[in-house]
């Protein structure tokens, strides 16, 4: 706020470049901020020469004076008032603004976490019905090996049961032992 300040009263003086310390102030421009030219004391022969009413005039000037001083005083005391809450009201902004933004941080980095986890979760539901898939056709592969087997050897039996191969309905034969008369 200080620095709006300095700038305003920079542009109201008419000052270019050197800021209200150098010499480039133009005194016509004084009356434009509205500073008053003080006031001037009298000299000693002038209050020596004061009758009751003079001097009734010059007190009850210096007391208007010194009460609008005294206004003045309050006015500028709330302006500090004023200056101070504002400095705290942008000091917690500031902290509020801090935090809010170390705030969308976190929330950001938690995003990508469950965006990361998601993915990970993902790919390892992808691993995992592979291998079930492969775990299944494994099992079907064994199966058709087992049912092929079993196959092959049920027809083998039937085969040779049916046919007859020599060796065949001979071990048939030796199995079923003809009744002989005796």
């Amino acid at each position: 706020m200080a620095i709006g300040l300095s700038e305003n009263l920079d542009r109201l003086l008419g000052v270019k470049g050197g800021g209200l310390s150098g010499t480039g102030i133009n005194p016509h421009n004084l009356e434009k901020i509205g500073l008053h030219d003080g006031w001037e004391m009298e000299t000693l022969e002038q209050l020596i020469s004061l009758n009751e009413e003079g001097a009734d005039k010059i007190i009850d000037r210096n007391t208007q004076m010194a009460e609008g001083r005294a206004q003045a005083e309050r006015v500028l005391e709330s302006y500090e008032h004023l200056i101070e809450a504002e400095q705290k009201l942008v000091n917690r902004l500031k902290n509020v603004q801090k935090k809010l933004a170390k705030l969308e941080i976190s929330r950001e980095e938690a995003h990508s976490q469950w965006l990361t986890l998601k993915h990970e979760l993902n790919v390892v539901r992808r691993k995992t019905s592979f291998q079930h898939a492969a775990d299944v056709e494994n099992l079907n592969v064994a199966y058709a090996k087992f049912q092929r087997g079993y196959q092959e050897k049920l027809n083998r039996i039937t085969d040779t049961s049916r046919n007859g191969t020599e060796r065949g309905s001979t071990v048939l034969n030796n199995h079923l032992p003809i009744p002989v008369a005796r």
